[in-house]
């Protein structure tokens, strides 16, 4: 017997009656319910609905999409209630999982805050992330403050979003005035927003344009903000005036998307300009809807996560921002977009341009959780090898067997140590041409051939000389361009 959806099954189910009503107190929409308790999780007669429903092997069908579980964060009991949580979801955790991973069903913490504990607030989504137990949402909740509360509570959420655990996708700030999260970690406001929207370069537009449409009585503070459209399309805080003494301008114009592997200490200083972490899918999209001028590609995933596409650096620059791309895949895009408006800039840019069919892995490296680096990028390798070659250290011939050699390690894998390794094993070259390639190394040092760093120097001390000289003129004939071909 075959059912249409888990819907139409439970309704022939003898349970149905009971769990009908369950579903219905627990206001159930489109296939996601929102609760304010465990008890679904532990109810029998929906466990034993769905274990019959999925027997018909009906799983993609099943219409019960997610399970949002909303929790409250008063003033008054504020670590008794981050506590009561947290017990909670130590006592409901196997439930929870034998719904994700059984049925399928995505589950959702939803944590409605008048006031934030920093210490409470990371050991639960420590809990949450470690288990694997879903999404985890701290929902704003608009509290009256005053001016102890207000720089109390905003100085524990700004502490939060510079903890690493923030990295982590899943956590997710609903609500929250813009101006009261970190500058650099504004991806945080919008991970709810892009969660639908990933990859959906035609409805990234729309949204975008839907909302340049939008009017809105701004507080004097938010009038030069740059995220003020859609602070206030996202969030309530048009409608607490009150709150007007608490916010602040967001005025940088430039955001650097930036890895591990360049340290906080080589930052150009520069109030405007923030660094972000690297670049990944739908940050092209939040970075247009934040309201920046300048985007600069330094580093992205490739490997962990799925990178920013070609489609939605092109959607930044029909928006008319600058965008430039150096060192890594920042290159790599502007290789692919330099005939739009982007400009690419540096070594790594320059070798790729020259190249008939362009060796994109010569970038890709890896990174631990923190993004520290955990080998080196094959770019590094060639520029070595090309400032040998120009010494007279090796000759061409030489020179493409070592490149071969490189060329064959894995890119987890590779550094300089592991590439002399293989130079000797492969043994097309004398140990003494190995020698020399060795002490050259060691004179210079490795720091000196880290290409890629010394790119993303030149390119932020750069900028501003970038911006005035051609950025804005290619941007603008990029888009006359395209606005005659529509």
């Amino acid at each position: 017997m075959k059912h249409q959806t888990i819907d139409s099954f439970y309704k022939k189910h003898p349970s149905f009656k009971i769990v009908h009503n369950l579903f219905n107190s627990n206001k159930m929409t489109d296939g996601h319910i929102i609760t304010e308790n465990y008890d679904i999780f532990k109810n029998k007669d929906i466990i034993k609905i769905l274990d019959e429903f999925f027997i018909h092997d009906l799983s993609d069908l099943q219409s019960l999409k997610s399970i949002t579980i909303i929790q409250r964060i008063s003033r008054d009991s504020c670590l008794e209630d981050f506590n009561t949580i947290y017990q909670n979801l130590l006592k409901n955790t196997d439930n929870i999982l034998h719904f994700r991973y059984k049925f399928n069903i995505e589950v959702c913490i939803d944590i409605h805050v008048k006031a934030f504990d920093l210490q409470k607030a990371i050991d639960i989504s420590n809990f949450v992330i470690n288990n694997d137990i879903g999404y985890i949402n701290f929902t704003f909740d608009f509290p009256p403050l005053n001016k102890n509360l207000a720089f109390s509570l905003i100085s524990n959420i700004k502490k939060f979003c510079v903890n690493p655990i923030i990295k982590n996708t899943k956590i997710r700030f609903v609500d929250f005035p813009f101006c009261f999260i970190p500058a650099a970690k504004y991806k945080c406001v919008y991970r709810r927003i892009v969660n639908t929207l990933k990859g959906e370069i035609f409805l990234q537009r729309e949204t975008i344009n839907k909302l340049k449409r939008e009017k809105f009585a701004y507080f004097k503070p938010c009038k030069i903000c740059r995220c003020k459209i859609p602070c206030y399309a996202y969030t309530n805080i048009r409608q607490f005036p009150e709150y007007k003494p608490f916010l602040s301008a967001k005025t940088q114009n430039t955001v650097v998307f930036v890895g591990g592997s360049m340290r906080e200490t080589e930052y150009y200083a520069d109030e405007d300009i923030i660094y972000t972490a690297p670049a990944e899918q739908s940050d092209m999209f939040m970075t247009i809807l934040e309201g920046f001028e300048n985007i600069i590609i330094i580093d992205g995933y490739f490997y962990s996560r799925f990178p920013c596409t070609t489609f939605e650096v092109m959607l930044a620059l029909e928006n008319g921002i600058n965008v430039f791309g150096s060192s890594s895949i920042g290159a790599l895009r502007a290789i692919e977009l330099d005939n739009y408006g982007m400009i690419g800039i540096g070594y790594v840019y320059e070798y790729l341009k020259k190249q008939y069919i362009k060796p994109y892995h010569i970038v890709a490296q890896t990174y631990n959780e923190h993004d520290k680096p955990l080998s080196i990028p094959l770019v590094n390798i060639i520029y070595f090898l090309e400032c040998a070659l120009s010494k007279g250290i090796i000759i061409k011939d030489e020179f493409d067997d070592c490149l071969s050699a490189a060329d064959n390690i894995h890119f987890t894998l590779l550094s300089f140590k592991y590439f002399f390794r293989e130079l000797r094993s492969k043994k097309k070259l004398s140990l003494d041409i190995i020698s020399r390639l060795k002490n050259y190394f060691s004179f210079k040092s490795e720091e000196f051939f880290n290409i890629k760093r010394k790119m993303r120097y030149c390119c932020l001390m750069n900028l501003k000389a970038y911006l005035k000289i051609e950025a804005r003129i290619i941007s603008k004939r990029y888009l006359i361009k395209r606005s005659k071909n529509i």
